[in-house]
């Protein structure tokens, strides 16, 4: 991989992206730390899709936990009504923290994402982790389900900043497919998108604490979560 090379991982209900600088490491250990910290939080609320906020403040919590220190945090609700498209209320929020270029080439992954992962496999466990059909019941309503969209999106320019997008949001797109052209679009969103934004600081020592543990835990199901995504075009 030449240097700059931007590398993608789908890491269980999450995406990451990572610049070519990140070191090899640093990157391995930021997939096990969020890996970890997803599947502690959906032990805790398995509810994910329903109990995001919930799930959201202990993923985070699991973070500090287990080595990061959050220097940066914010939280928005915005209206299917609010004016422009998911992504840009990504890309606002991204503002000043990573740089435009990995924003958009981010962008393209998502748009382009067949092109990036055709292991029938890996979109499968992707669809599993970030979506789920909402009962009527559940909402008051006598339409057809929803589905509802919880994604994580992952963006490390330089270490030891880890850079998080938590979504949620609710879709009348079939759960058949993956979520991601809705976040270029609005005529598919129903109800309020739910946004967290926090920058991450990953402190290595404290980290070297629990990584042989969390490696030993996770087990197979590391190899099996956190896949590597076909090098970005230019």
């Amino acid at each position: 991989m030449s240097k700059g090379m931007q590398q993608n991982y789908v890491n269980a209900g999450s995406l990451f992206f990572f610049s070519g600088e990140v070191a090899s490491a640093f990157r391995n250990d930021v997939l096990t730390c969020t890996l970890y910290s997803q599947l502690a939080a959906s032990r805790q609320h398995p509810a994910l899709h329903t109990q995001y906020e919930s799930w959201a403040n202990t993923y985070i919590s699991a973070l500090t936990r287990f080595g990061c220190s959050i220097p940066y945090s914010f939280s928005q609700s915005l209206p299917v009504e609010s004016e422009g498209c998911i992504w840009d209320e990504v890309r606002q929020g991204l503002c000043k923290r990573v740089v435009p270029a990995m924003v958009e080439r981010a962008a393209g992954v998502l748009k382009d994402f067949s092109v990036f992962c055709e292991d029938p496999v890996v979109i499968s466990t992707l669809r599993e982790y970030t979506t789920q059909v909402i009962s009527p019941a559940i909402y008051g309503s006598d339409s057809s389900p929803l589905s509802n969209v919880a994604l994580q999106l992952g963006f490390v320019d330089a270490e030891p900043v880890v850079h998080l997008v938590l979504l949620s949001f609710n879709s009348t797109q079939p759960s058949s497919g993956l979520p991601f052209s809705q976040l270029f679009t609005q005529e598919k969103r129903s109800g309020n998108l739910q946004m967290t934004v926090i920058s991450a600081e990953v402190d290595e020592q404290g980290f070297n604490r629990f990584r042989g543990e969390m490696i030993e835990r996770l087990g197979p199901r590391r190899e099996q979560l956190i896949k590597r995504l076909s090098e970005a075009r230019p």
